[in-house]
């Protein structure tokens, strides 16, 4: 990066000189920064293999808006929100846990 300004994570694109920052891109769609281990939306390992090298799926700045890639990205989504579990907790569900807290301290 030219400028050497320091963006917040998840952007992809210097705010300052509008330069592609390196980053890595997690199965969910998440732009995470390019030494982070582990997604910061979902939690998924963003580091594959035991080298400690980072074998990221970085999104090719050509590939950004092609439509088969997209169409790609959308249907890898959907088979991970589909096999992801989702937990249901309510208010009451909520309360039980405070008052279960309070109790043992």
């Amino acid at each position: 990066m030219t400028c050497s300004h320091s963006s917040p994570p998840g952007y992809a694109f210097c705010g300052t000189c509008g330069e592609v920052l390196p980053h890595a891109r997690c199965r969910c769609g998440f732009v995470a920064a390019v030494h982070d281990a582990y997604c910061g939306r979902c939690g998924a390992a963003l580091v594959v293999g035991g080298d400690a090298t980072l074998q990221h799926a970085v999104m090719d700045a050509d590939r950004r808006f092609d439509l088969e890639h997209l169409a790609e990205q959308a249907a890898q989504e959907n088979k991970f929100l589909e096999t992801t579990h989702k937990a249901r907790v309510t208010q009451d569900d909520i309360r039980k846990l405070l008052a279960k807290r309070r109790k043992k301290f």
